[in-house]
């Protein structure tokens, strides 16, 4: 079963940086995507939630830990 983004791992942390930062601290959105287990509209919104919070810099064409 995939993940929430109202998982206790997930809601108010920066998970997807977390996985960034596993995965050599940066990638595109498709391969954090596919390794974060959360459907897609809750990867987008985790994802916008963290690129504002500055977890994530967001250069357009990859992402990359902050």
């Amino acid at each position: 079963m995939a993940k929430s983004r109202f998982d206790n791992d997930v809601k108010g942390k920066p998970y997807l940086a977390g996985l960034l930062g596993q995965i050599g601290g940066s990638a595109k959105a498709e391969d954090l995507f596919k390794n974060a287990d959360l459907p897609v509209v809750d990867f987008y919104k985790q994802l916008t939630w963290e690129v504002e919070k500055g977890h994530i810099l967001d250069n357009k064409t990859t992402l990359r830990v902050a």
